[in-house]
């Protein structure tokens, strides 16, 4: 009966991870939960680490043709979340001429990309570690495409900020976002995570 304790853990954990967290280290610094959704759990079994993702805050640039996403992460090892680091998720799609083919679409963004990030009077610079280098996308209806993917590691200080934060923006290269709902509330969701899963993952692997 006592083996199946770290079990019971594990279920909890898992299905928690998606949802709004309650533990003394998170409540301590943000208060009772305010996100409104889930996270959305994904596993990649090639890497072997599983991601639980916010709602994306989306911001189209029409001069540019450009259309950015943004949203916050948090990964780890294995399927089952333990200790997480987390991240600002930069997806950008930028459309074509029907013309130009993939040789002619460079990166956008790189590894030495910065975002500054306002939050009410505090100022952060988040500097990317891991880039997705542009993939082109021939698409059916419409001119083709190319994706690319930026993260900039963050926080669980940087997260408390934005989590708390009521006005801002984040300015990526050219592109300057406002902060808005979607982001503060996947900031207090990922903080929720990365506080509250070490600790359950612990208790489980007793």
């Amino acid at each position: 009966m006592l083996r199946s304790i770290p079990v019971l853990l594990l279920l909890a954990l898992l299905s928690a991870a998606s949802a709004a967290q309650s533990c003394p280290a998170a409540d301590a610094a943000l208060g009772a939960p305010k996100s409104k959704g889930q996270l959305k759990s994904s596993y990649d079994k090639f890497a072997d680490t599983t991601t639980l993702q916010s709602k994306g805050q989306g911001y189209a640039f029409l001069a540019q043709e450009e259309v950015m996403d943004l949203s916050l992460v948090a990964k780890s090892k294995g399927q089952t979340p333990g200790a997480m680091t987390a991240a600002l998720h930069l997806k950008g799609t930028h459309q074509l001429d029907g013309r130009t083919q993939a040789a002619q679409t460079p990166d956008r963004f790189s590894d030495s990309s910065v975002a500054i990030v306002l939050a009410d009077t505090a100022r952060m610079s988040l500097r990317a570690t891991a880039h997705k280098a542009a993939r082109y996308q021939f698409n059916i209806i419409g001119p083709p495409s190319i994706d690319e993917d930026v993260y900039f590691p963050i926080t669980l200080e940087q997260l408390a900020v934005l989590a708390h934060a009521r006005d801002g923006g984040i300015r990526i290269g050219e592109f300057d976002m406002p902060m808005k709902g979607k982001l503060i509330e996947g900031a207090d969701a990922v903080y929720r995570v990365v506080a509250c899963a070490e600790p359950l993952a612990t208790a489980a692997s007793r």
